[in-house]
């Protein structure tokens, strides 16, 4: 099929269709191809959230003069392909495109585009690199026509107000050399096929204006060589995250044990710090019980004494009066003694005088 398409190189048109799910992709290659909405032969187009497309797919067709190819990439927007997997089918795209594209169409609903859509396709320049934007153009769906696609450029509005919704679109028209073509898909058949004819009309000139016709084998290498350069760039940065994150796992392990081993530090100096407490309150507690005992001990020896001094000086105070009273017993005796004595004296003396007195009678 490449080599039919190369022998008439002149009046062949090869073209990549790329944009978001939910933007017309399909439905805008199906309108170049000049198939009608129902048309089994053309591309499956749905309204969803979810890329239709899965797999890079090429149709043929003569239109306006000219062999097109057409070649429809799996939405970008499809969070259900991996990396690797968009990778592979815009290389089988590319594959169908051999020698190479003359036109990439990027596909957008104007009232949608974000910034996110700008960084995917500014990530597909950055895959093919700035070269690819003199092959490049931007087709805008749901547009009748190109005054109503003027009047939207200049007026167009953000999608949230802190975002500079212009600025998106601005990017997205110098990224392909200011080539941006209208197209809605919904027109009667006459209409679309006038913007077809455009668009295709616009396509051939811009090949014509190219040095090279169409993004060459060459340049074609260079995409896949920067596709695989990407792509290691990505593995590195993931095994770098993952090293990071084995590292911080680690740190974190390591910064467990320390909090676990500072843990069980704390714990054993607690602990240690508990049983000196104890041991030094224990021996506290004997230390205040022997001051205690001696304390009682000698207030018992104090009383012993007390009690000892009492019972001499009561003994002292006993032998006193008893010594006082033989003392006065003795007094006593003596003083009968001497009572008795002089009572004696006196009998005697009256006696002697009695005696006498009667002696001087008997001489008398």
């Amino acid at each position: 099929m490449a080599e039919a398409l190369v022998q008439d190189e002149n009046n062949t048109l090869r073209i990549l269709i790329v944009g978001h799910t939910g933007h017309g992709k399909s439905s805008t290659a199906n309108s170049l191809l000049g198939y009608k909405k129902k048309d089994k032969r053309g591309f499956v187009s749905k309204q969803s959230s979810k890329s239709i497309t899965t797999k890079a797919e090429s149709k043929v067709e003569t239109r306006f003069g000219h062999m097109l190819e057409v070649v429809d990439c799996p939405g970008f927007a499809d969070t259900s392909g991996s990396d690797d997997f968009i990778k592979r089918e815009i290389g089988r795209a590319l594959f169908y495109t051999l020698p190479g594209f003359h036109c990439v169409v990027f596909v957008l609903r104007p009232d949608r585009i974000t910034e996110s859509i700008t960084h995917t396709i500014e990530s597909f320049f950055d895959f093919f690199g700035k070269d690819v934007g003199a092959y490049a153009c931007l087709v805008l769906t749901h547009l009748q026509d190109d005054a109503e696609m003027t009047e939207y450029i200049e007026s167009f509005e953000p999608v949230k107000p802190e975002e500079s919704g212009n600025d998106f679109l601005k990017n997205l028209i110098k990224l392909c050399e200011g080539k941006v073509l209208p197209i809605d898909n919904s027109n009667d058949v006459e209409d679309r096929e006038k913007q077809v004819e455009t668009i295709l009309h616009r396509i051939d000139r811009m090949k014509k204006e190219n040095k090279q016709s169409y993004f060459s084998n060459e340049m074609f290498a260079a995409a896949m060589e920067a596709i695989d350069e990407r792509e290691k760039k990505r593995i590195q940065i993931l095994d770098d995250k993952k090293r990071e994150q084995e590292q911080e796992e680690q740190r974190r392990e390591e910064e467990l044990r320390r909090l676990k081993e500072e843990k069980e530090q704390i714990k054993k100096e607690a602990e240690s710090k508990i049983e000196k407490e104890r041991l030094r309150l224990m021996e506290e507690m004997n230390q205040k019980r022997i001051d205690l005992e001696l304390k009682l001990k000698r207030e018992k020896q104090k009383h012993t004494f007390k009690l000892e001094k009492l019972r001499l000086e009561m003994n002292r105070e006993r032998e006193s009066r008893m010594f006082e009273e033989s003392r006065n017993n003795e007094r006593r005796d003596n003083e009968r003694r001497d009572e008795h004595f002089n009572q004696l004296w006196q009998t005697q003396q009256t006696k002697k005088q009695s005696d006498s007195s009667s002696n001087k009678c008997s001489l008398s």
